[in-house]
């Protein structure tokens, strides 16, 4: 909140972070003695410009929103980031011992200060001595040659050639051999030339290896400053993230809020205060994207610890089921929330169900089996403080089993002791699964009268369980032709007639499934 009421410079501050690179990358592979040359002296660069950054930091003066007016004075902003930036002189300085960094960036390979590497010193004192032999073979040719124009080239692999403009190559010294040319010079060799090119290579091999063994020891003393690169790779994490929450709470549609998280009751303690309370909540991108998004409430307490919720297809569940578990997320991160009140136990767990599934060939599992691993999982895991969401747990298999398993996991989840069960959303289409402990909800529809009897979403929470499926409408929605439909909604009045009450067998068949669960299986079959 500090950081969105800076504004401006909360923007200058942003600008900078986004320049920097990957920190936290670079740090790792430094520390995993990976690092190549240009990457280590990137972190070297990164680390040292974030005294800048803090110091901006610092010297802002953060407006205190829990002031009225936001009076202009420094706040407690730095110093209550959750990982400061540690100080990196002693680090950065036993690397410059090390390492010239200016010379390394600008030529790519490690370049070392003198008397830190006996082996690099020789290396670079070698190559050192036959270029000065290079140099000296170079104004002898421009003697024999008489032309100060005479230079060395570097063709393929072939180095330290001479090359002569053509009017001065008319009469060719004895000891120069001709190496090719073009159309306006010609190019010499000559035996010491030769030679000394072969030991120049040779002492480029030579300072290449010593450079390398050089810059090694130099990535092992990073090892002594461990700890002090990865807080500085956790402070610009830390600062970064921050920021980016301020820049999503400004650009949320209002209204917005910060959480409130409250501890789990005791047990024996009253079951009515919320566990999850969210009021006028609406999805955080989709209400980004949409002012007319409309908001829900949703409440799961204790003594009712789950919801059964209901709808048509494109009623909105699946939303819905999103957006509570989008905004438990951002909540435990510390951002905005789009909601007029949220509060909540923080979850220790969140085993989330949602939208449309499919299934893992490579894994030889079908869609029906995909959406049963998260059931699975909270079924072993969860706990009062976990949050269970489901989005049409059992679709993907027969109506009665469907329905008798979706509603045998809701029983077991929500139907623990007082004060035990884990809080529960299921979506589903079986209008019939119920719990003492879960509150039935459905998104309204509005039915247009006949002869049209078109659908509209309100988007709207409603209690109860939806009054009907509107499947075949809403198939009509989605493009499917009058005449289809029409086959479909009378083959469905037959079958509700001939068949009766699918869902009451479901429940019953749940029930049982349920008893099955909770009591002493019989010895035989």
């Amino acid at each position: 909140r500090a950081l969105s009421a800076g504004g401006a410079t909360r923007d200058r501050l942003r600008a900078r972070l986004r320049r920097l690179p990957d920190l936290d990358r670079l740090v790792g592979s430094v520390l995993a003695q990976r690092a190549s040359v240009r990457a280590f002296v990137e972190t070297v660069d990164t680390l040292a410009s974030l005294s800048s950054i803090d110091a901006l930091l610092r010297s802002a003066a953060w407006p205190d929103p829990a002031v009225a007016g936001h009076p202009s004075a420094p706040s407690l902003l730095p110093s209550a980031l959750p990982t400061p930036l540690p100080s990196l002189d002693d680090s950065l300085a036993a690397i410059a011992r090390l390492l010239i960094i200016p010379a390394t960036r600008e030529q790519g390979r490690a370049v070392i200060p003198a008397g830190t590497c006996a082996a690099y010193d020789e290396a670079l004192a070698a190559q050192a001595a036959v270029e000065v032999s290079l140099q000296a073979e170079l104004q002898v040719a421009r003697q024999a040659f008489n032309t100060n124009a005479v230079k060395f080239a570097h063709v393929g692999n072939t180095h330290y050639l001479l090359e002569v403009p053509k009017k001065a190559s008319k009469l060719v010294p004895p000891e120069y051999r001709v190496e090719g040319g073009t159309a306006t010079v010609r190019r010499f060799s000559s035996a010491a030339l030769t030679r000394l090119a072969s030991r120049h290579d040779d002492t480029v091999v030579d300072l290449e290896g010593a450079a390398r063994s050089a810059f090694s020891r130099v990535l092992t003393e990073t090892l002594r400053f461990a700890s002090v690169w990865r807080a500085a790779a956790r402070y610009v994490a830390e600062l970064d993230a921050l920021v980016a929450l301020s820049v999503s709470a400004d650009e949320m549609c209002e209204p917005t809020t910060d959480a409130v998280f409250v501890d789990l009751p005791l047990p024996g303690a009253p079951t009515a205060t919320p566990t999850l309370d969210m009021v006028d909540v609406r999805h955080p991108t989709l209400s980004h994207a949409d002012p007319s998004f409309v908001p829900n409430t949703v409440q799961l307490t204790p003594e009712t610890p789950g919801i059964v919720l209901t709808g048509p297809n494109m009623g909105g569940k699946s939303t819905l089921i999103r957006t509570v578990g989008t905004n438990v997320v951002l909540a435990a991160v510390g951002a905005a929330l789009p909601a007029t009140k949220v509060s909540l136990v923080l979850p220790d767990r969140l085993f989330c169900r949602a939208g449309g599934g499919g299934d893992a060939v490579a894994a030889g599992r079908s869609t029906f089996a995909v959406e049963l691993i998260p059931a699975a999982a909270a079924l072993a895991n969860a706990t009062p403080s976990s949050l269970v969401l489901l989005d049409e747990l059992g679709r993907g298999t027969s109506a009665v089993e469907g329905e008798a398993i979706a509603g045998a996991v809701l029983s077991e989840l929500v139907e623990r002791e007082p004060g035990s069960g884990v809080r529960t959303i299921l979506s589903t289409h079986f209008t019939s699964i119920t719990s003492p402990r879960a509150t039935a909800y459905h998104l309204a529809t509005v039915i247009a009268p006949p002869p049209s009897r078109t659908v509209s979403f309100t988007y709207t929470l409603a209690r109860g369980p939806s009054p009907a499926s509107l499947a075949v409408r809403v198939a009509a929605l989605a493009g499917i032709p009058p005449a289809v439909c029409a086959v479909a909604e009378a083959e469905a009045d037959r079958r509700r007639r001939g068949v009766g009450d699918g869902a009451e067998a479901g429940r019953i068949l749940g029930e049982l499934m349920w008893q099955r669960t909770h009591r002493q299986q019989p010895a035989t079959t």
